[in-house]
């Protein structure tokens, strides 16, 4: 077997069961991958029946009591034993070809290449409003870098809904911080680019390609501005949890993810910067 899908989900069973159906239809045979569905959903019975229902001869289910999407990425690097290790949104779905060519892109780079991924294509669930910029467009779960494949570095990241990384690369890292992403309903993010700017000080390197696609769905909820004000002050506090105040102990979950802080002066430049942003967005423009 050689690469394992893995969808860690919370709480989305209807998307979930799309997400699904979109990788039991790949064109990779079946014996060469693994569907691997990391739930940490709150309502542990409901977590049962739909895993009850739906697991197959190549998909799994793996129940994780404490929420967080890093943690159950981290459950995922544990649980799978294939070479590559594929993640795929709950709400999103990949294209028929997404682990056929993610395999072929592998075997086409170099070895220190430990990670690709492609473009999040949008299915918009409202009209886009006029006043999300391009620019934006990654607050809601897109990406595209172009019709180009290229190296992805600091400025070219790749996206959690349409990355694979080779699992041995994770494990060397350590993993996904358990102090980064979404947790429950909160918006917290960065823990891939934590992760991918970690494989590039290792010295591996991540690549992007136009053909490995997916397409992630876009609520109509996401498409206001209330939302994307509170999804860019999160992002304000996802910085400051993946760089703390000089002095503080990373070692442990950052004192930012609690509201607490030993630098009253960054978190009032943090909040100030925010104010900047959510001025250019309330007037429709680009977020410097």
């Amino acid at each position: 077997m050689l690469i394992t899908a893995a969808i860690c989900t919370y709480n989305r069973y209807p998307q979930l069961s799309d997400a699904l159906a979109s990788l039991r239809g790949q064109s990779l045979p079946a014996r060469d991958y693994q569907i691997l569905v990391v739930d940490n959903s709150p309502d542990r019975e409901l977590a049962r029946r739909f895993a009850a229902d739906n697991a197959g001869s190549n998909c799994r289910f793996v129940g994780v009591d404490q929420p967080g999407l890093s943690r159950a990425r981290n459950v995922a690097i544990a649980q799978s034993e294939t070479p590559y290790l594929a993640f795929l949104d709950d709400d999103a779905l990949a294209s028929a070809d997404w682990l056929a060519r993610i395999v072929e892109t592998f075997a086409t780079v170099a070895d220190e290449v430990a990670a690709v991924g492609g473009p999040a294509d949008p299915i918009w669930e409202a009209p886009r409003p006029p006043w999300l910029h391009d620019d934006l467009l990654g607050y809601v779960g897109l990406l595209d870098w172009g019709p180009e494949p290229r190296a992805a570095d600091e400025n070219h990241w790749l996206i959690g809904t349409n990355v694979c990384y080779r699992r041995a690369a994770l494990e060397r890292v350590g993993g996904f911080r358990l102090d980064l992403g979404r947790r429950g309903e909160l918006l917290v993010s960065n823990e891939e680019l934590e992760l991918q700017a970690r494989l590039r000080a290792a010295g591996l390197r991540a690549w992007y390609s136009p053909e490995i696609r997916v397409r992630h769905r876009v609520p109509a909820e996401r498409l206001t501005r209330d939302w994307l004000r509170r999804r860019v002050f999160w992002q304000a506090i996802s910085e400051a949890i993946e760089n703390p105040p000089p002095g503080e102990n990373t070692a442990r979950p950052s004192k930012w993810f609690s509201g607490e802080t030993n630098s009253p002066r960054r978190f009032a430049e943090e909040c100030r910067r925010l104010k900047r942003t959510l001025r250019r967005l309330t007037r429709g423009k680009r977020a410097a």
